[in-house]
């Protein structure tokens, strides 16, 4: 299997409730869904402030342009432009592809006319699995976004922090999405904690939150990214 070229990964989502998945269906009604329910995936091991452990996904959506084939994919055709929900687990006994999960999603793809096929990849992913709001990000549309949904908050920049995870396919594919991440943002109110893992393929966003990160070494204010 191949590596895809990290500048042709398109935008990827993490999702673990109805009210995420309602965000990341916003702005596709012109896309196709290729829909991997049983095909899971896993992070590499993450530290944080109370544990360490592994982020994990049972499955994902593949939002693309009509005109994108499996072939293209296979071909390395460029999806910078095109969307990746991952369904993200919340512990170890509630698995993010349950039923009414898939149903929940699937009756959101017919009511936004959204064209699906389900694939028949699988792959059952364990570990020591935790849980946060995860935003994988190349832009500040996005982190206006997490910024607006945390409201007052405490930001924290990790300059380097690596972070990466591997999708790949037994059937459909023949490719390997391999998505790392250089870089962290955590958002923290009295109730939430969003962590955003910044993709290191943009280095301009990476390099402008370094520079305001060097002004003040603790907390800051994000809105001068804005």
């Amino acid at each position: 299997m191949k590596t895809y070229n990290i500048n042709y990964l398109p935008d990827f989502f993490s999702v673990r409730d109805r009210e995420q998945i309602d965000y990341a269906f916003e702005e596709i009604s012109d896309k196709k869904c290729y829909v991997f329910f049983n095909n899971g995936f896993k992070s590499n091991v993450v530290n944080t402030e109370e544990k360490k452990g592994e982020l994990l996904w049972d499955g994902f959506l593949l939002f693309l342009n009509k005109d994108i084939s499996l072939k293209d994919i296979n071909n390395g055709v460029n999806l910078y432009d095109e969307r990746l929900v991952g369904l993200q687990r919340t512990d170890n006994n509630a698995k993010a592809n349950r039923e009414d999960i898939k149903n929940y999603i699937t009756n959101k793809l017919k009511e936004n006319n959204i064209d699906y096929e389900l694939m028949d990849d699988e792959k059952i992913v364990n570990g020591n699995c935790i849980t946060y709001d995860m935003w994988s990000t190349r832009n500040k549309d996005v982190l206006k976004d997490a910024i607006e949904c945390i409201g007052e908050y405490n930001a924290r920049y990790i300059a380097n922090d690596n972070f990466n995870f591997k999708i790949s396919f037994n059937k459909s594919l023949n490719v390997i999405f391999d998505y790392n991440h250089l870089g962290e943002l955590s958002l923290k109110n009295d109730k939430q904690l969003i962590v955003m893992k910044l993709l290191n393929n943009d280095s301009g966003l990476n390099n402008k939150i370094n520079r305001i990160y060097q002004l003040n070494k603790t907390n800051f204010n994000l809105n001068t990214l804005l």
